[in-house]
């Protein structure tokens, strides 16, 4: 007998209440700990050692398309041929709804193995055509919560460049342990399951995984550690906003827009967020923005009110609440603005997170904006704010400045840059200098 904590993996041979090594409470239960089963492996290990010349030779790595190109595009251009995929999300999010649209899509040239333990066959083809999904002969619909099995009937099926879900990883269990499923051994062993399933048979397996309160996958970062790539289907407002955290065949920090809609989740290939009408407000302004690859534009909002109380209010959503208050500073500090006896509130709108620190000119013009009642309209500003209260160049300025000339702004507003058709400043003191000339409301 053993006490493993689902949250790290600690092992302690008598029960604890607080985990020693990550200091969770509550997180240690039993596990019967027995000798190591002989279990009919599905494949045979044929690894050795080859000369790098040689492998650069073999064939590339093939991508299989989902047919949704947000989601090709997060992956870096598609399911990599024998790559295990993990996707979490909290419940009701639409991790399932989304792996279901991408199985239908694969099926329409490869086969597809949909390997579910809490929806009956029935249940799924029901939402699948609620989805107006693609029900094909190459799309195989399996009710089984033991992972061996699973497999042990999906290698009869499945061909190269063919692809396996599992949904989701907390409710099966493999025979080689004894632990309830859900627990930190069962999940390992699982991940490892598939990854060596998926190398042997040259598959890809796509595993989908709860999130616990704390947003982290239920069942540990080990689970992380031993897929290929990680993805989180996150609610940001009315946005469902699918992330890469980790990506062994393409970059981090990638993003996909989705909305949700009666058949499923739409991809949003230019998912601009502002309103024409708002920016005539003070405390409205724009801001282009990278999120991986992805440019867009974002309207950021602002309102400076005098406090009743002792201690000002800062308060931030979607964006850094650090940097807010290092941006209030300077704008004291350094531009001369007086802020202590006010309460500063930063919004972006469409309730998306913004973690391009480019965005920090707009937070500012719009705090500057709030404070002396001018309109900014449809002007759109990017660059990094220093504690110095310079305002730097914070990178691929042109990429953003292509982006922001679709809007046809009035002017584009940046740190100090070579790039001739924009207005750019070194100080913030200028800066505010410049808003300040703007006309007021009238």
């Amino acid at each position: 007998m053993r006490y493993v904590c689902q949250s790290c993996g600690f092992t302690s041979p008598r029960w604890l209440g607080k985990c020693p090594s990550c200091n969770s409470w509550n997180t240690i239960s039993e596990e019967l700990e027995t000798g190591k089963k002989k279990i009919k492996r599905l494949f045979q290990d044929e690894g050795k050692p080859l000369p790098a010349d040689q492998i650069a030779l073999l064939p590339t790595e093939t991508r299989i398309r989902s047919g949704i190109s947000e989601f090709d595009r997060v992956l870096g251009g598609g399911i990599v041929s024998g790559s295990v995929i993990l996707i979490g999300g909290e419940p009701g999010v639409g991790k399932s709804t989304l792996i279901l649209q991408v199985a239908s899509g694969i099926s329409r040239e490869n086969k597809v193995v949909y390997v579910s333990s809490e929806e009956s066959p029935l249940q799924i083809v029901s939402r699948l055509r609620r989805l107006k999904g693609n029900v094909s002969k190459n799309l195989y619909i399996y009710f089984e919560d033991n992972i061996n099995k699973a497999f042990e009937e999906s290698a009869k099926i499945i061909q190269d460049n063919s692809v396996i879900v599992i949904d989701s990883v907390q409710s099966f269990y493999s025979d080689e342990l004894d632990s309830a499923p859900g627990t930190i051994s069962q999940v390992r062993q699982i991940a490892m399951d598939s990854q060596k399933f998926s190398r042997a048979k040259k598959v890809s397996v796509i595993i989908v995984g709860h999130v616990t309160k704390e947003g982290i996958i239920a069942g540990p970062k080990a689970l992380e550690h031993i897929v290929d790539v990680v993805l989180y289907l996150e609610a940001e407002g009315m946005w469902r906003v699918l992330r890469a955290t980790k990506n062994r065949f393409g970059s981090t920090g990638e993003i996909g827009f989705f909305l949700m809609s009666e058949s499923g989740l739409k991809e949003v290939q230019n998912p601009n967020l502002f309103d024409m009408d708002v920016l005539k407000i003070p405390g409205a302004a724009l801001s282009c923005v990278m999120e991986g690859s992805k440019f867009y534009i974002v309207e950021v909002q602002s309102i400076v009110s005098k406090t009743h109380f002792p201690v000002p209010r800062r308060s931030s959503q979607g964006y850094d609440i650090l940097r807010l208050n290092n941006i209030v500073a300077v704008l004291e500090k350094i531009v001369g603005l007086t802020l202590y006896d006010k309460d500063v509130i930063v919004n972006i709108a469409g309730g998306v997170k913004v973690s391009d620190v480019s965005v920090d000119l707009a937070v500012a013009a719009s705090v500057i904006s709030s404070y002396y009642g001018i309109p900014l309209g449809k002007r759109i500003f990017f660059g990094e704010v220093g504690l110095l209260g310079e305002i730097r160049d914070s990178g691929f300025a042109e990429q953003k400045m292509l982006e922001a000339i679709k809007l046809n702004p009035e002017e584009i507003i940046t740190g100090k840059t070579n790039l001739s058709s924009v207005r750019s400043f070194f100080s913030l003191k200028d800066f505010c200098s410049y808003l300040t000339r703007l006309p007021k409301v009238s």
